[in-house]
């Protein structure tokens, strides 16, 4: 089903007002070239973190998902699995 209306372009907002609860109107300026290039790449740079540290943690279980990886056909491997279990039983 189509739209009603054609979808506008979203507006940018240069400067606002903020109405305190006590009535009072705080206005904020417009923000200057600088701030808003840093604005910008501290957008870019919130996902890339994320993604780096995302695929940081992939990483780390390939690499531990490697080294144990015969834990899971054989949990008698690991000396430490042998020394705990007399606790368990």
């Amino acid at each position: 089903m189509l739209p009603a209306r054609a979808p506008q372009s979203l507006r940018v907002i240069e400067a606002f007002d903020l109405i305190a609860p006590d009535g009072k109107i705080h206005r904020f300026p417009k923000l200057t070239p600088l701030q808003r290039a840093a604005a910008w790449l501290h957008s870019l740079a919130e996902p890339a973190i994320l993604m780096a540290v995302v695929l940081g943690l992939i990483y780390a279980a390939g690499v531990l998902g490697r080294e144990y990886g015969e834990l899971a056909s054989d949990p008698c491997k690991i000396g430490f699995l042998l020394w705990a279990r007399q606790f368990v039983a």
